[in-house]
């Protein structure tokens, strides 16, 4: 998924322009508050995300998730 560097990038401005829209949205509603703090939370949550999902984080988890599930058959059978 998102194999090409235009198509993260891409991802990730659609990200960043959709948490803006939030906030702006937020903004308009009476009972609601925009604050730059959260948009700039927004901001740093979407980069640091998919800077991780770029990584061998997701490998190593499902390998995990892999290996749990083993144990997991194991202890039934016991």
């Amino acid at each position: 998924m998102f194999r090409r560097p235009r198509a993260r990038a891409l991802a990730v401005l659609w990200l960043l322009c959709f948490g803006a829209l939030v906030e702006a949205t937020q903004a308009l509603l009476p009972w609601r508050s925009a604050e730059i703090g959260d948009l700039l939370a927004n901001a740093l949550g979407t980069t640091l995300g998919t800077l991780l999902a770029f990584t061998a984080l997701p490998a190593a988890w499902a390998a995990l998730e892999v290996r749990l599930a083993r144990l997991a058959r194991l202890e039934r059978r016991d």
